[in-house]
Order: C-alpha cells, then sequence, then structure tokens
C-alpha cells in the first residue's frame, strides 16, 4: 500500500499552464521518485461544485502518493516542487498538506457510465482530536457506504493529517483527508442527489444517518483531470 498522499493547491502564473505541466512531467517527478514517490495526478477546479458557499481559493490541485520516510520526500518536495516551482515562475501561490493513508482504496462497486467523465471530490475533512476512533468507524461504517451508495461514485479513500509538513509551512485547516472519486456523464446530477440523500428529500426513498459528533466542519473541493503519470 502506497503510505502517504501530499496534496499541493495551487494557482499557476498566466500562460504556464502548458509550460508547467511539461515541467511536472519531464523535471519534477523523476527527482521526486528518488524518494518513493510513485505517482502524480494533476488537476483543474471544476466550474461545478458540490457546495458553490465553499470558498475556492485555488484554480489546481496536484496529488502525490509516495511510500518512505515522509521526512526525507517532505524535504526534497519542497524544495523541489514548492520553491523551485516558484522560482521558475510557474507557481504564484500554494498549500502543501501531507497525509498519512488510513485506509486502502474503498471501491464502490458501481461501474463508470459510457460516456462519462472523472471528477475527483476532495473533503478537507475533520475530527474532533479526542474521538478519532468514533470518526474513523463513522467513516468506515456508516458514511463511506453512505456516500459509495450514491449513483456516480466509484471510490474513496482517507487519511489523517501528518506530523511532517513541507516547508514553508503553511496552516492546515483538515486533519483528516477523503479522496472519493466520481465518474459521471452528467454530475451536477450526482450532487443533486448527494444533497438530497443527506436532507431527507431523495427520490430514492433514502436519508443518511445524523451525522456523527466526531465529525467537525469540513470543505469539499471538485476537480477535473489533467494528466496523470
Amino acid at each position: 500500500m502506497v503510505d502517504h498522499l501530499l496534496i499541493q493547491y495551487h494557482n499557476i502564473a498566466e500562460g504556464q499552464e502548458s509550460s508547467y505541466g511539461k515541467w511536472l512531467d519531464s523535471i519534477l517527478m523523476p527527482k521526486l521518485r528518488s524518494a518513493g514517490f510513485h505517482k502524480l495526478e494533476w488537476y483543474r477546479l471544476s466550474a461545478i461544485q458540490i457546495n458553490p458557499d465553499y470558498s475556492q481559493p485555488f484554480s489546481y490541485a496536484a496529488l502525490y502518493e509516495f511510500s518512505g520516510d515522509p521526512v526525507i520526500s517532505a524535504k526534497l518536495f519542497a524544495e523541489q516542487g514548492r520553491a523551485e516551482a516558484k522560482r521558475a515562475g510557474y507557481i504564484l501561490d500554494d498549500r502543501s498538506h501531507l497525509f498519512d493513508y488510513v485506509t486502502d482504496v474503498i471501491p464502490s462497486g458501481q461501474s463508470a457510465e459510457p460516456g462519462s467523465s472523472e471528477y475527483l471530490q476532495l473533503v478537507m475533512g475533520n475530527y474532533v482530536p479526542s474521538m478519532e476512533e468514533e470518526y474513523r468507524r463513522y467513516y468506515d461504517d456508516i458514511h463511506g457506504p453512505e456516500v459509495l451508495g450514491v449513483p456516480g461514485f466509484v471510490s474513496l479513500r482517507r487519511g489523517r493529517l501528518s506530523d511532517i509538513q513541507a516547508e514553508p509551512q503553511n496552516d492546515q485547516p483538515a486533519n483528516a483527508i477523503i479522496v472519493e472519486r466520481i465518474f459521471s456523464s452528467n454530475v451536477q446530477s450526482v450532487f443533486d442527489e448527494f444533497r438530497a440523500r443527506y436532507f431527507g428529500t431523495s427520490p430514492a426513498g433514502i436519508h443518511w444517518q445524523d451525522r456523527s459528533p466526531s465529525a467537525a466542519p469540513s470543505t469539499t473541493h471538485i476537480f477535473t483531470p489533467i494528466f496523470k503519470i
């Protein structure tokens, strides 16, 4: 199992998206692989959000998965993925969040419908620190299966905030992450059904259980893929 997930939310200098993408592929990732990085997924913020009221300060998100020593990996990423990208004029600003995975990928059992598009739903979650075990049980036994039961959701994976973070230090608004993958030709209908099940207004007659007191406020951010390497 890949042990760690590093999410870099960022904004790119005008006209630099293509050049930055080439730099990620041909320069950055070969360097990061020496520190145990296995995968990079690069995303653009979706015009459709599940909750339009949430602030969306970053137009891009890069997800790096890696194994090995997080101290070494975070240091290399800080030097190359953050500082060097800014010196080269690609990134205007960014935030970095390193999480330790606490589950494998959990599939929903639903197949992607023909002609569907992929969406990434990142839930920057929070648990009450004294109730972490209850929060895990809530997601494992109740809320995770609820989410995966919504048509269009194909998988999720969870993590907790690592004690190690990439410099320079920035705010860490979430102590948990839920990575949810959606395939749909009409993602707005997926989100409508998601909300309807939460509020108990779903035509399917499904009403989710009350939110656990272990779960503190969270924010949700929807992205569409640019490339994966």
